[in-house]
């Protein structure tokens, strides 16, 4: 995350966009869904839909949190000056929507910034948050063998070593 430090409003967006997908362990497609109205800041959760049009309250761990509070207002003054009332929390610099493919950019140019060598996906965040949670004893629902205490180095895609 160092390598979104900055004043700007694509640092600000960039950082809570990223703390969001990995503090969330949100897909992409439900960061770039979220709007206002999705936010639960007082409670610490947003309200995301994922596969299936399904709802889910999904946490904002304290980095999300601080750095959409940073956000908000530089998003407020882009929104306002482009006159583009758009509800979505993730906007680009034109005042609409990020999509997917935004969002890929925008962490391959965080990545490259960060002296990051390895390939990393969106999905490596989402990923990474699992193998967080796993390592501190968490039981993820419809993980292969959930009943049985498992280690993240049992399931290749979770093993630490494969994510930044």
């Amino acid at each position: 995350m160092d390598a979104t430090t900055g004043d700007t409003f694509t640092d600000h967006r960039d950082r809570a966009l990223l703390e969001t997908i990995y503090g969330g362990g949100l897909r992409v497609s439900e960061a770039t869904g979220l709007d206002l109205p999705d936010l639960q800041m007082d409670q610490g959760f947003a309200v995301v839909r994922g596969k299936g049009g399904k709802e889910r309250l999904a946490p904002l761990g304290t980095g999300a949190a601080r750095s959409i509070e940073g956000y908000l207002p530089e998003r407020a003054v882009r929104v306002e000056k482009l006159m583009s009332g758009v509800d979505a929390l993730f906007i680009n610099k034109n005042g609409t929507r990020l999509n997917v493919r935004s969002v890929r950019r925008i962490l391959d140019r965080r990545a490259s910034v960060a002296g990051i060598r390895k390939a990393v996906t969106p999905h490596t965040l989402r990923h990474s948050f699992a193998t967080h949670l796993l390592n501190r004893g968490a039981d993820l629902p419809g993980r292969p063998g959930a009943s049985r205490p498992r280690q993240p180095h049992d399931h290749p895609d979770l093993h630490p070593c494969h994510h930044p």
